[in-house]
């Protein structure tokens, strides 16, 4: 009888545990999959410069968070992976902006020889003000400083510096479901200022991600269709956003 009962086990019961192991874990691992979802990004060209680099052989590569819950937590000044609207004449490609201004909001941008003035409206009420003093900045990169005149704006979270050599006044009302990017180089971005006459806005549809950190640099090389990361150089510790 005991030999029956073990025998039983072998048989039967352990390949019944052994399955309902196995697919507890594949059905855990693509829920955690489904729900956060990570990309390899690199930069191209100077758009976002000098916050991150993307010409010259020196393309700045890291991870995006692609899930629909990075996407709906988005934070003023967080850096985006986007597409642009078709009617904005922009390619297929991904393309790394900075986001400011969110649905509902009016986004008001005065630049001045000596200062830059943004603020943020809904209705009546403020809901951001920032006043950037120029200022001459050295701004390391990578394997050389270069002095540039910029504006150096600071939140709670970050710094990042923004190229004045081009000068912005404007306000602007976003409806339901329309964002404002723009690059960290203003004097050299095609983003949400450039086409502001656009009757299309930049809408949820076209936000693809959240850039949460930045692994290094390295060359980038195009093969066809694919672009291939190829010489890295790994930074440390790595620039997390």
């Amino acid at each position: 009888m005991n030999f029956f009962k073990n025998e039983l086990v072998q048989k039967i019961l352990y390949p019944i545990m052994y399955t309902i192991f196995i697919v507890g874990i594949a059905i855990s691992g693509c829920m955690i999959f489904t729900k956060t979802f990570y990309t390899n990004i690199f930069v191209s060209g100077p758009s976002m410069l000098p916050t991150l680099l993307g010409e010259n052989n020196m393309h700045h590569y890291g991870i995006a968070d692609t899930s629909n819950s990075a996407i709906d937590n988005l934070k003023r000044f967080d850096v985006i992976i986007t597409y642009y609207p078709k009617s904005w004449g922009a390619s297929e490609e991904l393309i790394v902006k900075r986001i400011w201004g969110f649905p509902g909001e009016t986004l008001t941008m005065v630049t001045t020889d000596s200062e830059s003035r943004f603020k943020v409206t809904v209705g009546e009420e403020t809901r951001y003000t920032i006043v950037a003093p120029k200022s001459e900045k050295v701004v390391d990169k990578v394997d050389s400083k270069v002095t540039m005149n910029t504006y150096c704006f600071k939140t709670e979270r970050k710094i990042f510096h923004t190229n004045a050599a081009q000068q912005r006044t404007f306000t602007i009302t976003l409806n339901d479901n329309q964002y404002f990017v723009m690059g960290d180089n203003w004097g050299n971005s095609t983003d949400s200022f450039a086409k502001i006459t656009s009757p299309e806005r930049l809408n949820r549809s076209n936000i693809q991600g959240k850039v949460i950190c930045i692994q290094g640099y390295a060359k980038v090389e195009k093969n066809g269709d694919e672009y291939n990361i190829i010489e890295k150089h790994e930074i440390s510790p790595m620039y997390n956003f």
